[in-house]
């Protein structure tokens, strides 16, 4: 079974999951994004909820309630959004556009994103293992139908 890592998640086409295990290269003109916020501790259900979006984003954690993300307008709509949702929660949030961040190189930052997808990339490359294991006939319409939902799932 291809897991999430840290997750125990499975991440094999069929069960819904969307996952994406886009790497990044270094750039030291670029921007980054970072959110920060607090939730009330009452607040579980809200504070489950940022988190998953964070994780599904591809946000990384560097310090608590602190995430990172390149500076895209994609990525940007979607921390003014979770920004948003979190006030809506009842906490606080910051969004931020920094060029650099002291303590963390743009090289280890984009280190950082990358060894964060490896993961994924390792828990692809198990499912198209499984593929591509012999079978009596891989044309069939259930190997047609899982490589499909592969490739949805890791676009």
């Amino acid at each position: 079974m291809a897991v999430i890592p840290n997750t125990g998640k499975d991440i094999c086409p069929g069960n819904g999951s969307r996952l994406k295990v886009k790497k990044i290269r270094s750039n030291p003109g670029r921007s980054w994004l970072l959110l920060l916020f607090s939730l009330p501790a009452t607040h579980k259900t809200a504070r489950v909820a940022i988190w998953r979006k964070l994780q599904k984003s591809g946000a990384i954690q560097i310090k608590t309630s602190t995430y990172l993300l390149p500076d895209t307008p994609a990525q940007y709509e979607l921390f003014q959004w979770l920004a948003k949702q979190v006030t809506d929660y009842g906490g606080d949030s910051t969004l931020i556009r920094a060029q650099q961040i002291e303590g963390l190189s743009d090289a280890r930052i984009v280190g950082l994103f990358n060894a964060a997808r490896d993961g994924d990339y390792a828990a692809l490359g198990e499912c198209a293992r499984k593929l591509a294991a012999p079978r009596a006939a891989k044309r069939d319409k259930a190997f047609s139908d899982e490589l499909e939902k592969l490739r949805k799932t890791f676009r």
